[in-house]
């Protein structure tokens, strides 16, 4: 019971967050490992990002040379 007490007096600004937060996840039916994916997107988008970028330069350079 401590435990939860510790967890509701970390969260407890945040609850109104965390219960929609819920409530989407069951009404969507998203699971523990989709959720851990999910939480890894926008690191995987950043990267994608950079590598778009990356590549633009390249273009850019090889199209100003000619």
């Amino acid at each position: 019971m401590r435990k939860l007490v510790a967890i509701y007096n970390d969260v407890k600004n945040d609850l109104p967050l965390f219960l929609d937060l819920y409530d989407r996840i069951k009404k969507e039916r998203i699971s523990k490992p989709q959720i851990s994916e999910l939480l890894k997107t926008p690191n995987r988008l950043l990267d994608l990002k950079k590598m778009v970028d990356l590549y633009n330069d390249h273009i850019w350079n090889c199209t100003q040379r000619k």
